[in-house]
């Protein structure tokens, strides 16, 4: 009896990190994961001349610049998705037809090790072509549509974090 129990606790213990592992690599970090900016950087980060966030406004996906070791779409899928157009607005959000009437947008700071850490050193910022030390991440908390955790590269382009798959989407 000791046997088995010992046995199934060991199958437990080598299956556990497994999990981690694929559930890690195919979604943003969480939010606990995720380092938050002083107020002064995250503001100087994603606001335009007016006040607005910069990310603010219509977007292209015009490609995909890499995927994770792990990732929840096919091929065809991500075809499907190039080209398509992203609105980010204060009282909406809409992607191919679909509005979110009051998204709500979460901004924190992402670091370049906290990324790869949480990618277990299998993707990094480079692999992203990034090459600063952190970057400015967004959440739309209330929204599961694609576009709803991306990254603020520059005041024209994004990096949108989809399923495990990483597109540029570039200001209209």
């Amino acid at each position: 009896m000791k046997k088995w129990i010992c046995m199934c606790a060991l199958c437990f213990l080598l299956c556990l990190p497994a999990c981690s592992f694929a559930n890690s690599a195919t979604q943003p970090p969480e939010q606990g994961e995720v380092q938050t900016a002083d107020t002064d950087k995250e503001q100087s980060t994603t606001l335009d001349e007016a006040g607005s966030p910069s990310y603010y406004g219509e977007w292209q996906i015009v490609s995909c610049i890499c995927t994770a070791p792990v990732s929840a779409l096919s091929n065809e899928e991500i075809e499907q998705i190039l080209q398509t157009s992203l609105v980010y607005a204060e009282d909406s959000y809409i992607w191919n037809g679909n509005t979110l009437s009051s998204p709500e947008y979460t901004q924190s700071v992402q670091t370049a090790e906290d990324f790869a850490s949480s990618y277990r050193e299998r993707l990094t910022f480079a692999d992203l072509g990034l090459d600063g030390d952190e970057i400015a991440a967004i959440s739309i908390d209330n929204s599961d549509l694609l576009g709803n955790f991306f990254y603020v590269k520059d005041v024209d382009s994004l990096i949108i974090c989809y399923e495990g798959v990483f597109f540029e989407a570039l200001r209209k």
